[in-house]
């Protein structure tokens, strides 16, 4: 009885495992392109050009971006 309740709990354990991985897939990190880095305001990001002394971190600012990946067209 111990190892049939057992395999009821690694069979949880993994369905728990694929709902995170599939929470974990709707967002992709995207790298900005060389020479330019991401500002985030509010929920959106844009791309801004680089000083020309180079990237430094400031408010906002982020070399790779979040972004929620969308899997059917919405009418």
């Amino acid at each position: 009885m111990l190892l049939h309740v057992e395999s009821h709990i690694e069979v949880a354990a993994r369905q728990c495992q694929n709902q995170c991985l599939s929470a974990c897939l709707i967002k992709m990190k995207v790298k900005a392109p060389e020479g330019y880095h991401w500002m985030k305001k509010g929920l959106t990001y844009k791309l801004m050009k680089d000083p020309r002394d180079g990237y430094k971190p400031h408010k906002g600012a982020s070399k790779e971006a979040n972004f929620e990946i969308q899997k059917v067209h919405k009418k």
